[in-house]
């Protein structure tokens, strides 16, 4: 049973205003009269069943596109808002095309990612790929600018096509 005094943080974001606004409000058991009116959590605190390690958000195709359409010091508001005063711990970055993504690519194609590299496969004027050109790279720079002990999680949407039966990024 949750006691009378617990309390909840609301954390919220929204185009009217305001970025990561908090508010304490109590919890209301489910048992109260009246019931609560939105939710109910259950917490049985003598049991540990996960760890959590902190919290972020994804730096996806999206994401950079966005980042690099900033000017300068946007871009640096938006690295600081988010990893210095929201404190986010964590970033996923994804290693291939994605829903939002301008091409298809993968950043690995070996099944032992031995080719692994964050880079993209296609260029549209068709140079060739380089390594560590990967405009991903300059949101995650300057997130780990701003919080050194970043972790850094990359994951797959998908597998890359040369490991599908498809053979295409999508799907």
């Amino acid at each position: 049973r949750v006691g009378d005094d617990a309390r909840a943080l609301v954390v919220t974001s929204s185009a009217a205003g305001g970025f990561m606004q908090t508010e304490e409000v109590p919890l209301v058991p489910s048992d109260a009269d009246p019931p609560a009116p939105q939710m109910r959590v259950a917490v049985d605190p003598a049991g540990t069943l996960q760890t959590v390690h902190g919290f972020g958000g994804a730096i996806t195709d999206a994401t950079a596109a966005q980042f690099a359409s900033f000017p300068p010091a946007l871009q640096s508001a938006f690295a600081s808002l988010f990893f210095a005063e929201a404190n986010f711990s964590f970033v996923r970055l994804p290693m291939n095309a994605v829903d939002f993504s301008s091409m298809n690519y993968a950043l690995a194609h070996q099944p032992d990612l031995s080719d692994f590299c964050l880079r993209d496969d296609t260029t549209p004027d068709g140079e060739t790929p380089v390594c560590g050109r990967d405009y991903k790279l300059d949101p995650l720079r300057a997130a780990v600018a701003r919080r050194p002990d970043l972790k850094v999680l990359v994951s797959a949407w998908s597998p890359p096509p040369t490991l599908k039966t498809q053979a295409f990024a999508c799907g």
